[in-house]
This record gives C-alpha cells, structure tokens and sequence, in this order.
C-alpha cells in the first residue's frame, strides 16, 4: 500500500473544492484524471472515500478521517515550496554598477544593454555620478564596480583596467564673446576636472543636469566643458568649439573599470571590461 502524492493531492483538493469538477479546475487537470487518481487511492487503500451525490462529493466516515490526516501532510508540503521559493528568490543577485555620465559614451551604454542579455537572472542597479562620489560609494562598500575616471584625489586605492580616452571641449553660442566674466556652465564633476585656479576667475553654475546645461549654453548664459560624445550628439549647429581661448583648453580624460583593490575580482567585472576594453588589432604579415 503506497498511495502516491499526486493521489493525495487530488483527494485533499476534491475535498476543499467540493466536487471532482471544481477540483479538476484547480489542479489544472481533467476531470477524468481527477477520477482516476481517486478511485487509484481507494484501490490502494482499499476503502471508499467518497459517496458520489449528484455530481458532489461527500465523504465517508473513512474519507474523512483520511482527510483530517492528508490535510495537515498537504499544508506542510505547500509551506515547504513556499519556503524553497523563498530562498530562491533570496539567492538572486543584486550587482550594483556606478557610471560617471560625463563619459558614459556608446560603448558603455551598449555594454549596460547587453549586460541583460548576457545575465538576465541578475538584478542590476546603475548608478550615475561623478567619478569622485562613485569612489566614495565603492569604498564605503555601497557600489561592487564604477565605470568612470579613478585619477581623482582619493585616499582610496583601486583596481583598475583602463579602457578608453574621451576628449572634452568647451563650447558656446557661436555669438557669445568669450572674456574672463563668461560664465563657466559645468556638469556635476567638470569642476573636479580643472585647475582651481582658473575656475576662480570665472563665475560658476554647476548642475547635475546634462539638458539644463545645454540649454543654458544655447541661451548665451555661458560655456560648457562637455564630453565630445555629448558634442556630436547634440547636432547643434549654433553650439562651437572653443580653440582660442587663452587658458580655457580641452582636457582627456582616462575612462576605467575601478572596484576595490582588497575585492577579488568578480566574474561580472571580467564581463565588462571584456566588452569595453578595446581590441588589440593584429597585424597582417
């Protein structure tokens, strides 16, 4: 005598449900495998479960016995998947990635997309600010990779793979007069990037919004020092390069994959700088 799951199951859902029909619908099953399943179980058991009463199901003294002890089995088995489910779900990772907007090019955003084709039970959560404060946050343990420029003052050391240069320029209206009280329109992190010095001799609007500051650039409110990805993509024609500045001069700067130093390195980490680190070109003999 060894009654199967699956006949318990049925018999528990006839039970609640009240019928062969109803419980057929539950289990996404047909009725007649319902009815096999139970009369199975009674040939197993070699009792009668049920009275069979216009189309209802009403239990024997045997049946419900046999439910009161099933019942409390099929709870447990129900709390067990639940549980299971549960742990699964706490299983699921969570990789957090900082990226400096400033030099989040194509490259980048094309890896972030194919990122959840290549991993797509990992959950991702991105980040964008300046390189400085995405060091602060991989240090103090809040991010597991940055993608921007590690050469910042930093007390912190990293690992870092070097993956491209991006060029930035400061542009203005082309009918705006660039002197030295021209307005200095900067992207949150752009300040980082010049020499004190010469930041002091102008006056300064920072913002963490790119479209903000393009359109202030647009009105003759100012110049902007953005990257030249931004520049292109822009299509301005009334927007231009600023190359005869006396001391306002375009700057490179090192785009890097960076966590910290003490980290082994993660199989998500070697992901992305497989994508972003440039290929080598061979050689043609």
């Amino acid at each position: 005598m060894h009654p199967s799951f699956e006949q318990l199951l049925a018999f528990v859902t006839v039970v609640e449900e009240g019928s062969f029909r109803a419980a057929a619908r539950k289990l996404h099953k047909t009725q007649p495998t319902i009815s096999a399943a139970i009369q199975s179980l009674e040939l197993e058991l070699e009792i009668d479960l049920f009275e069979r009463e216009h189309g209802k199901a009403v239990l024997t003294n045997q049946g419900k016995h046999l439910s009161e002890i099933a019942n409390p089995l099929l709870m447990q088995y129900r709390a067990l998947l639940k549980s299971a489910y549960a742990m699964k779900d706490s299983k699921q990772v969570l990789y957090r990635v900082g990226i400096d907007p400033l030099l989040s090019n194509h490259a980048v955003r094309q890896a972030v997309h194919e990122f959840s084709n290549s991993f797509p039970d990992v959950n991702l959560k991105l980040v964008t600010k300046p390189s400085f404060v995405l060091g602060e946050m991989l240090a103090h343990g809040e991010l597991d990779l940055a993608i921007g420029n590690p050469y910042h003052k930093s007390i912190y050391e990293f690992r870092v793979t070097e993956l491209f240069k991006i060029n930035f320029w400061w542009v203005a209206h082309r009918s705006l007069t660039c002197n030295q009280d021209t307005r200095l329109l900067l992207l949150e992190g752009c300040k980082e990037i010049n020499s004190a010095s010469m930041v002091k001799q102008h006056h300064i609007w920072q913002c963490e919004d790119l479209n903000t500051i393009v359109n202030l650039c647009c009105q003759q409110s100012g110049i902007a020092l953005l990257p030249d990805f931004i520049i292109e993509a822009l299509n301005n024609n009334n927007l231009v390069k600023i190359n005869d500045h006396p001391y306002l001069f375009g700057r490179k700067l090192t785009a890097a994959v960076f966590c910290n130093a003490n980290e082994t390195q993660s199989q998500y980490q070697k992901w992305f700088c497989g994508q972003l680190v440039p290929k080598k070109e061979t050689t043609k003999v």
